[in-house]
């Protein structure tokens, strides 16, 4: 992903040598690293909230664009401050980016599981036991049922749907 290389990771084999084109010490260039995360995080948090009320296509557009400026900057600026303040904007860019792509695929993803239906159950199978684990209605209660190896999954799955199903408990 190309927002992730704009990360301090990427800066880390050269700290030497940017300490030295910039005519800093290295704390000085290290703790660009804790600016990019900062300055990440801040811009996650507050373009999220944006992107909920205007709308994550502007990010989805903006932010790539914001980035290749910023690094273009960053490769012909010669200045320590004028470094910093590029770092901020690609750390902007790419918390807004970031934020608005996790989105979407997660949308994306969730609505991929809601048509393959409802999850019924999770099973298990190990050498010596099998786990069956049982989400049920309003996602709140959970059963995790351990059964010897040899048992019928299935059947033991339509059992205890039968019995916790909200029919069977309103009925009593």
């Amino acid at each position: 992903m190309f927002a992730a290389t704009a990360s301090g990771l990427t800066r880390a084999p050269f700290l030497l040598e940017m300490a030295t084109d910039f005519s800093v010490d290295l704390p000085a260039i290290a703790n660009l690293f804790g600016l990019t995360a900062i300055v990440w995080g801040l811009s996650s948090f507050l373009s999220g909230k944006a992107a909920d009320r205007w709308g994550r296509q502007i990010f989805l557009v903006v932010s790539p664009i914001g980035l290749a400026l910023a690094l273009v900057a960053t490769v012909i600026i010669e200045q320590y401050w004028s470094l910093v303040i590029c770092i901020v904007f690609v750390s902007i860019s790419c918390g807004s980016f970031n934020t608005a792509a996790m989105t979407e695929v997660s949308l994306r993803t969730d609505h991929l599981s809601n048509s393959l239906g409802d999850l019924n159950y999770i099973a298990s199978r190990r050498d010596k036991v099998i786990l069956i684990s049982f989400p049920f209605p309003i996602s709140s209660n959970i059963l995790l049922v351990s059964a010897e190896p040899g048992l019928d999954i299935e059947n033991l799955a339509l059992d205890v749907v039968k019995i916790f199903s909200s029919e069977s408990l309103a009925e009593d």
